[in-house]
Order: structure tokens, then C-alpha cells, then sequence
């Protein structure tokens, strides 16, 4: 039996979200990206997040960070409120992501900022709402 993609479209992990993953192709919309982000916080592909993230707001230590503050969290759905294309180089999504820690449940409610960098979609930064 197939399973959804954690970023809640109904394609198999491996055609959706994954393949992204492996490198076998680059998110083309800002909010390809912003799924394939919130799925690898839900697998815990840290490497996923750095590689996808704007350069400036890259540091050594990026990726052992990520990984330590997913540790205790699950990543228990997504819901994408907005996505607008901006320019041919910019865009932005409104989402809320739903997740479990230490057996409390939250959300995570940011409206991201993307823009192509080398001809590949990364996030910049967002604001919480």
C-alpha cells in the first residue's frame, strides 16, 4: 500500500518529495521547495535543509543545529494556506505545520520567503504568525 508524502500530497514519498531529496531533481516552485523542506524536517534530512537554505544564513554548524532541534519533535501534518510566484526570482508561501513534542501537539504558522539562487529555488528566511 502507497503512503503519502508527509508534505500531504497523495504521491508516494519517493516520486514526491523524495526525489528532491536524493538530488534527482530541484523543487520548480517556491512551494515545491517549502514542502520538500517540511519533509525533510519529517524525515530528518538536515543535509536537505542546509542545501536549500540561502547561503548567507549558512554557518558550519548549520546542519548539526538542525538535527538537534528536530530530535524531539514528529512532524504530524501540513497545510499550505498560500503560495505566490512574486517575480521570476522571488516568491512566498503561507503555511501552518502540525507536530508532536514531547506529547504535546503545536503548529508552526510562517509565511516563508524563497528566491532563485544559482537557478534553484532556496528559502531566505519568514515570519512567524
Amino acid at each position: 500500500m502507497k503512503q503519502n508524502c508527509y508534505c500531504g500530497r497523495s504521491n508516494a514519498y519517493t516520486a514526491c518529495c523524495g526525489k528532491y531529496h536524493r538530488g534527482a531533481a530541484s523543487a520548480p516552485t517556491p512551494e515545491d521547495l517549502m514542502r520538500s523542506r517540511y519533509s525533510a524536517f519529517a524525515v530528518g534530512d538536515a543535509d536537505y535543509l542546509v542545501a536549500t537554505r540561502h547561503p548567507r544564513f549558512v554557518t558550519d554548524s548549520s546542519a548539526a543545529e538542525i538535527a538537534q532541534s528536530n530530535v524531539e519533535m514528529k512532524w504530524i501534518g501540513l497545510k499550505v494556506l498560500d503560495a505566490v510566484q512574486l517575480s521570476e526570482k522571488k516568491g512566498q508561501v503561507e503555511f501552518i505545520a502540525f507536530y508532536e513534542q514531547a506529547g504535546q501537539r503545536g503548529q508552526l504558522h510562517e509565511r516563508s520567503n524563497f528566491q532563485k539562487f544559482k537557478g534553484k529555488w532556496v528559502y531566505t528566511d519568514g515570519e512567524l504568525k
